[in-house]
């Protein structure tokens, strides 16, 4: 099953109350409300709902999900009948129907630590657990998961050791050097993020630290040079 959006939530049993839902209107783009409302669960769980895997630690049912209740994650889907998904203590797992997929779109989750996940269909990988079982069952996808660190140094690997994604640091010191049409791409972006009367610009790559392996990317306005040491 296909879809490009989902237009609400039902939680029980599951989140901030015993019971919750959420209508979403078309192209939200900002989600407010007072302190532990809930707004970064609600997060968390469209995140689950679109890609089918967790930014980070999974949905904690609540210890007091209500009498006769089962913890169920609801989604309402465009044209359709909603979709309950529910939780197996026994695998500690939300499960989801057979039919419901994943979104056929990029979709990027930013973290509250600066680390992000991206879910990318195109370039998606199966996990390690469908690797290693070797049952020849259909092969799952998840997303990309990185640190704060991963992001901007070590990169992604495998287990195995295989690079998924250069850090920031090692790619923009290699456009510098060797990809010139990435560099410019990525001067445009400097430029407009930059002050009208203080433009910033891609400099040449400097070692700022004895442990740092290669030179680190300086952005560099009238003014100053960055980062300093």
């Amino acid at each position: 099953m296909d879809f490009d959006r989902i237009d609400a939530l039902s939680l029980v049993g599951v989140g901030p109350a015993p019971s919750l839902k959420v209508q979403l209107a078309s192209r939200l783009t900002v989600l407010t409300g007072q302190n532990s409302a809930g707004k970064t669960f609600i997060l968390d769980v469209l995140w689950w709902a679109l890609t089918g895997t967790w930014a980070d630690l999974f949905a904690w049912p609540r210890r007091d999900p209500g009498e006769g209740l089962e913890p169920t994650i609801s989604l309402g889907l465009p044209g359709r009948s909603a979709v309950a998904c529910r939780y197996t203590p026994a695998d500690e797992t939300w499960s989801r129907p057979a039919e419901l997929g994943s979104i056929q779109a990029l979709v990027i989750f930013c973290r509250v630590d600066g680390g992000f996940a991206v879910w990318d269909p195109v370039r998606g990988r199966e996990t390690g657990s469908s690797k290693r079982n070797g049952q020849g069952r259909s092969s799952e996808r998840t997303a990309f998961v990185f640190s704060p660190n991963q992001l901007w140094k070590d990169g992604l690997k495998t287990e195995e050791g295989v690079v998924l994604c250069n850090g920031i640091i090692h790619d923009v010191v290699d456009w510098k050097a060797r990809r010139p049409e990435l560099s410019d791409v990525l001067n445009r972006v400097l430029s407009r993020l930059s002050a009208s009367d203080e433009p910033m610009r891609l400099g040449e790559p400097q070692r700022l630290w004895i442990f740092l392996p290669c030179g680190c990317p300086m952005a560099i306005s009238r003014l100053s040079m960055l980062p300093q040491r």
